[in-house]
């Protein structure tokens, strides 16, 4: 990892949560490593993506980086391997636009279910072709499938 790299993680690791998407939309260009920039983006959106920042986290994940597949895991490029064609996808929403706009999405159906009641939430069910998927992350054990959308909605 380069010096500018190691620096940028260093910086990273010690922000709480809230201040994680504003550090990295300051600081995407400054990494070096393409490979990098993804991991740390994807460990970044677990800890703290949410549909309200939609639009600047669009902005990072739209990066044009080589090697996104690395914003997975080893263990979820596995999965995400295994994935069929055509996927099943659950979501906790507060309405029905976020059928259109939400991103993160699970294949667990049980545990968006659990989360949208614990919430006051509705549960939105979509189709999709594993091809609108974008990643696989199981980090929270939530099995979330996070879709980006070609163009802004």
């Amino acid at each position: 990892m380069s010096d500018v790299d190691i620096e940028l993680v260093r910086r990273l690791a010690i922000l709480p949560n809230h201040l994680l998407l504003p550090f990295l939309l300051e600081n995407a260009s400054r990494f070096e490593c393409d490979n990098n920039y993804w991991n740390i983006l994807g460990t970044c959106w677990k800890a703290a993506g949410s549909h309200e920042e939609r639009e600047k986290w669009l902005l990072l994940f739209r990066a044009k980086r080589r090697n996104q597949h690395k914003i997975m895991k080893t263990r979820e490029r596995r999965v995400w391997r295994q994935l069929p064609k055509n996927i099943t996808v659950y979501r906790a929403a507060t309405d029905d636009s976020e059928l259109q706009t939400g991103m993160s999405w699970s294949i667990d159906k049980a545990f968006v279910e659990r989360y949208a009641k614990a919430e006051n939430r509705i549960v939105l069910t979509r189709k999709i072709g594993k091809k609108e998927a974008w990643a696989y992350f199981d980090r929270r054990k939530e099995s979330e499938i996070l879709i980006i959308p070609t163009a802004s909605v």
